[in-house]
């Protein structure tokens, strides 16, 4: 599943994203300011009037200042992230795109400019097999844009493609070899309870008369006095 992204992306709308992720780096003094970002951001989205929801996105630290919840070194370090070189490598995901053979899609906003037209020609070069929804009415942030229209993409793509998805499975799974059962018995590890069982007592010996002597009496041992319950003093 593919949201708005792809091989190709376009100069343009990426760095207009940066340059909008390098001035939320500063923080936000309340929620508000940061939904008038969003809204200067993306002029086709309504400003909510509540934005509680923006909690999820942003997180307030010790100096009271609200910030996005994404890492920084996205934007800052240009040798590279968790040693992937660079921010972007068109080569590699053009290669990586070639060996998806699982059943694709691609949702993408009419009016992103993010993934243009030869974004997605390219892409369907790239994968074949894959399909592509346009969402008319909606930018990069396709979810939020038209969150009914992307549900509506999305929900009709897996009803129609996880039964072939789970008839596949099955195949795979049958024609998979079995593993041969050993015939050796399953040895059972006893427990550690069972392994602390205490030494059996030897019964004594009989007497020269034929009588066996009574068992000894266990010995007394001190019990330390309790000053809390000894009425003696």
């Amino acid at each position: 599943m593919l949201v708005d992204v792809a091989p190709r992306i376009e100069t343009e709308g990426r760095i207009k994203i940066q340059e909008f992720m390098r001035a939320g780096m500063r923080g936000f003094d309340t929620l508000d300011d940061a939904a008038d970002a969003v809204a200067s951001f993306n002029p086709n989205r309504p400003r909510p009037r509540d934005v509680s929801g923006l909690r999820k996105n942003l997180r307030e630290r010790g100096d009271g200042r609200w910030y996005w919840h994404w890492d920084p070194r996205w934007i800052t370090n240009r040798s590279g992230v968790d040693g992937q070189a660079g921010s972007f490598a068109h080569d590699r995901l053009c290669e990586a795109a070639r060996r998806i053979e699982v059943p694709t899609l691609l949702v993408r906003g009419r009016m992103s400019d993010i993934v243009s037209d030869e974004s997605v020609r390219e892409l369907l070069e790239l994968v074949p097999h894959a399909e592509v929804a346009d969402v008319a009415g909606a930018g990069h942030m396709v979810a939020g844009d038209r969150n009914d229209a992307f549900n509506s993409a999305v929900v009709e793509f897996v009803d129609r493609v996880a039964p072939i998805a789970l008839r596949l499975s099955d195949e795979s799974s049958r024609a998979a070899p079995t593993r041969s059962r050993s015939r050796r018995p399953t040895r059972w590890w006893p427990s550690a309870a069972h392994r602390r069982r205490p030494t059996p007592t030897p019964s004594p010996r009989p007497s020269r008369r034929g009588r066996t002597p009574p068992p000894p009496k266990p010995a007394r041992t001190a019990v330390p006095r309790n000053r809390a319950f000894d009425r003696s003093g």
